[in-house]
C-alpha cells in the first residue's frame, strides 16, 4: 500500500451530496430553476402518476420522502440470470465495475423500477437514503445538466483545484495517487481503487484530494448566480 501525502486522492463517497448535489441545486434555486417546495412531478415528469411525485424537493433533501434506505442493486444483478455483465466494454455494456467487469447499460431501467416499486412510506419521517439521488441524475439529464461537466465548469475551474472530479482514471490520476476504499470480497473479488464503491452508480461518487474539499465552505454564503 502506498504512503498517504497530500496528493492523495479519496473517494468522497456521500460527502460528494454536500460537495457537488448541493452546490448544484442551490445555483439552480439560486437562478430561479428549482424551489425546493416544488413537487418532486415537477422536475422528474416519470413521477408525476407515482405517490413519490407527491413529494417535495425539500422532503427529498432532507431524507424525508418515505423511500427506504437502500436497495443491494448488486446482489439482483447478481441473481439476475440473463447476465448482466461482461468481462469487457462493449457497445451496450460499458459501466465499469472494475477493469475487468462490466454492467449492461440497460441494467439502470431496472434499477429504476427497482426504486419505484419499493415500499414507500409516509412523507414526514427521516430515514437516510441514496434511492431519490439515483432519480435525480435522470432529472438533471433531461435539464441538460451534465454533473461531470458541471463539477469541472463551476467548482474545479473556478477554485483552481487539481483533483476534484468523476471518474479519476478517465481523467488520467494515475492509481498509485488513488487510496483504496475497500478489498472487496463479496463482489468485485479485490481492491477497489478508482472506482466508486456503489456497484449500479459508477459515476455517482466524486474523488479528491482532501485540500480541494476545505474552501467549499466559503463559497456558500456568497454564490454567485451563473446562468
Amino acid at each position: 500500500t502506498q504512503p498517504v501525502a497530500d496528493e492523495t486522492v479519496y473517494d468522497l463517497a456521500s460527502i460528494t451530496k454536500v460537495a457537488v448535489t448541493a452546490n448544484l441545486l442551490m445555483q439552480r434555486a439560486g437562478n430561479e430553476k428549482l424551489d425546493v417546495d416544488w413537487s418532486l412531478d415537477q422536475i422528474m415528469p416519470q413521477l408525476q402518476d407515482h405517490p413519490l411525485g407527491t413529494r417535495t424537493v425539500r422532503e427529498w433533501l432532507t431524507h424525508q420522502t418515505g423511500l427506504e434506505a437502500w436497495i443491494p442493486f448488486y446482489q439482483r444483478a447478481l441473481e439476475d440470470s440473463s447476465g448482466v455483465f461482461g468481462t469487457e466494454a462493449t457497445d451496450g455494456c460499458a459501466i465499469a465495475i472494475t477493469d475487468s467487469l462490466f454492467l449492461e447499460d440497460v441494467y439502470l431501467d431496472s434499477v429504476r423500477a427497482m426504486i419505484l416499486s419499493a415500499d414507500l412510506k409516509p412523507a414526514g419521517e427521516y430515514k437516510y437514503s441514496d434511492l431519490g439521488f439515483y432519480l435525480l441524475h435522470d432529472a438533471l439529464e433531461g435539464a441538460g445538466v451534465d454533473v461531470a461537466e458541471w463539477v469541472q465548469d463551476e467548482m474545479v475551474q473556478r477554485m483552481g483545484w487539481t483533483s476534484m472530479g468523476y471518474n479519476p482514471l478517465e481523467r488520467g490520476v494515475s492509481p498509485d495517487r488513488i487510496a483504496p476504499t475497500e478489498i472487496d470480497l463479496v463482489f468485485r473479488q479485490g481492491e477497489v481503487r478508482g472506482t466508486v464503491h456503489d456497484p449500479v452508480r459508477p459515476c455517482a461518487k466524486a474523488r479528491a484530494v482532501m485540500p480541494d474539499c476545505f474552501p467549499m465552505r466559503t463559497t456558500w454564503p456568497s454564490w454567485e448566480k451563473r446562468g
